[in-house]
Order: structure tokens, then sequence, then C-alpha cells
């Protein structure tokens, strides 16, 4: 074995991996709150909004994260029909 890499991991490889875990497991978060909450959503992702309302506003980071609301609703397998509120782009820092 070589030096550490950046952060402790033992490669870069393997900090791209864990990353990508982190992810993944951010999106299983999300898609978990869509099914708990599956009647109310109606197969919709839900919107900044509804995250805020349900004390989840840490899961709008995440759609951020992963491409915006558009591309996670895609993986997901959810519809997205633009869900802002008037006048309120559906991340700060604009559309």
């Amino acid at each position: 074995g070589g030096l550490p890499g950046p952060k402790g991991f033992a490669s870069i490889s393997e900090g791209l991996q864990r990353g990508r875990a982190q992810k993944s497991l951010a999106l299983q978060n999300l898609a978990q709150f869509c099914h708990e909450n599956r009647f109310s959503l109606q197969g919709a992702l839900p919107t900044r909004k509804y995250l805020s309302q349900a004390g989840r506003i840490d899961l709008a980071e995440v759609i951020r994260k992963n491409g915006g609301p558009q591309r996670v609703a895609q993986r997901l397998g959810l519809r997205w029909e633009g869900g802002r509120e008037p006048g309120l782009p559906w991340f700060r820092g604009g559309r």
C-alpha cells in the first residue's frame, strides 16, 4: 500500500466510489420519502415547499446535488411538472 490519498482514502477511485455510495443512499432516502407520501404526491416529485413543510428540506439539497428536480424525477420514475410557487425558484440561486 502507498500513501493515503485525499481525505484518507487509499485511492481516488475509492473516494469516488464512497461519494457515489453517499449519493445513492441520499437518493434512496428521497425515494423512501416519496413512497411514504405517495398518496399525497400522486406520483409526482415533491416540491421544495412540500419538503420544507414536511420537515425534510434536507431532501431538497439531495435533489439539487443530483441534477435538479426534472432529472431526479426521471431517475425515480416520478412526474415533475415544474412545481414552483409563483415567483419562487425551486432552489436558491435561480432557475
